[in-house]
């Protein structure tokens, strides 16, 4: 492909944001609660305070440092500043996909990816929202290429770079850390010889050499304030509590919290009173996670029916397209409308491929895996699919489009050839 088709596609996606955000109507913190979070948080690193903790969880520290960069620099005109540097990434995001999708297929595919990414509305208004969402989606997707790039490649510094934005990736949303035992198999089986499987050791080790080593400022500072070296945030047992708890449970099935978060109170609130560990969200992370973990535990093992009905809701919505019905009707019926041909026809298109050339996409595969990990074993986030999984099933969207394309085009041939 031309390099001036993929400044095109930049562009495109560059202005097709703007517009939306003009039109919109919404400034950058309404469509997103997190937002205030990461506005509180970037204001204390400003007053040289670098503790992370938000009751629940420390927050991965990357996203907080670039708000909190943009405060330093440009003052009042730090949200606008931040806006447009979303809007830069989510444009490398297209161009960087397109190119996936031209590793792995061809100029067909890789063209109405490009152009049907422009046009996904899932993650449009996370794009001029300050949140993690659009930093993480633009990180994970270059780091994607550029690991396939290497797989198919075996050049050195394509493994190096992928490392170092999968480093970006997991210290914006530290559950894309799901993924690198399956990076490591990738790396590793790619390689056909014993001599060859030397080497994909080797490169397993550069590769989490390099993590490791952008995980040392957030850690050190977090072993520091808290006493625990962290690769990023600190919330898993928290999360999991969240996901597995009588709370989550009254949301899913009896609607309890839904129009408030009431049913959060267990884990973000300093002054909520558990029967047996008293006001354990004011205790130190160190310990306050292992007690929610163990609450956890209890009522998954005092609660079994329960749990079992959450994991079967949650391996439901990992598949399912659109958003949850809790939404409202006419939401959850447009995302239906938008989405269930894409993930209808990647699923087809990655099952297809898989029975094909396993080797080849087995990435995808493993990434499903690591999704549907998140959402059993936590809880069924559908945001956190949107930005990890969703735009990948783009490519696989555009090769069944492209193959029906073909075959669209092969009839009409044949039936000019019989006339």
């Amino acid at each position: 492909m031309h390099k001036f088709t993929f400044i095109i596609l930049f562009f495109a996606t560059f202005i097709s944001r703007i517009v939306f955000k003009l039109i919109s109507g919404y400034d950058n913190f309404q469509l997103f609660g997190d937002s205030v979070r990461y506005d509180i948080l970037s204001d204390r690193i400003i007053n040289d305070d670098h503790n992370m903790d938000f009751i629940a969880f420390i927050i991965s520290p990357l996203y907080p440092y670039t708000l909190a960069v943009f405060k330093w620099l440009f003052s009042e005109n730090w949200q606008t500043s931040a806006v447009i540097f979303q809007f830069f990434l989510v444009s490398l995001s297209t161009v960087y996909l397109t190119k996936t999708a031209l590793l792995l297929f061809d100029k067909q595919v890789a063209i109405i990816t490009g152009v049907t990414y422009i046009l996904y509305p899932f993650t449009l208004y996370y794009n001029f929202t300050l949140s993690q969402e659009t930093s993480f989606q633009a990180y994970f997707i270059i780091s994607i290429y550029f690991l396939l790039k290497y797989l198919h490649h075996k050049q050195l510094k394509s493994l190096i770079i992928s490392a170092i934005f999968f480093s970006l990736s997991f210290l914006t949303k530290s559950h894309a850390l799901l993924y690198a035992p399956f990076i490591a198999i990738l790396i590793f089986f790619y390689q056909s010889t014993n001599y060859l499987n030397f080497i994909g050791a080797k490169h397993i080790m550069i590769y989490g050499f390099i993590c490791l080593l952008f995980t040392l400022p957030g850690g050190l500072a977090n072993l520091n304030i808290h006493n625990t070296y962290t690769l990023s945030g600190m919330g898993a047992k928290t999360f999991f509590h969240n996901g597995n708890s009588q709370q989550n449970y009254d949301f899913v099935f009896n609607n309890v919290g839904l129009n408030n978060d009431d049913e959060l109170a267990f884990i973000f609130d300093t002054n909520y009173i558990d029967a047996k560990y008293g006001a354990i969200n004011k205790l130190p992370h160190v310990i306050k996670q292992d007690y929610h973990f163990e609450l956890a535990l209890a009522w998954i093992k005092n609660n079994p029916n329960e749990f079992f009905r959450l994991k079967l809701y949650s391996l439901y919505r990992f598949f399912s397209p659109s958003v949850t019905n809790k939404h409202g009707t006419l939401k959850l019926l447009i995302g239906l409308i938008i989405s269930l041909p894409l993930f209808l026809a990647s699923y087809f298109s990655i099952y297809y491929n898989l029975r094909n050339n396993f080797s080849k996409h087995a990435w995808i595969f493993f990434l499903q895996i690591s999704m549907l990990i998140f959402f059993l074993v936590f809880m069924p986030q559908t945001r956190f699919r949107v930005i990890t999984l969703e735009s990948f099933y783009i490519i696989y969207f555009a090769f069944f489009a492209s193959k029906l394309f073909s075959l669209s085009k092969n009839n009409q041939l044949t039936k000019s050839l019989v006339k």
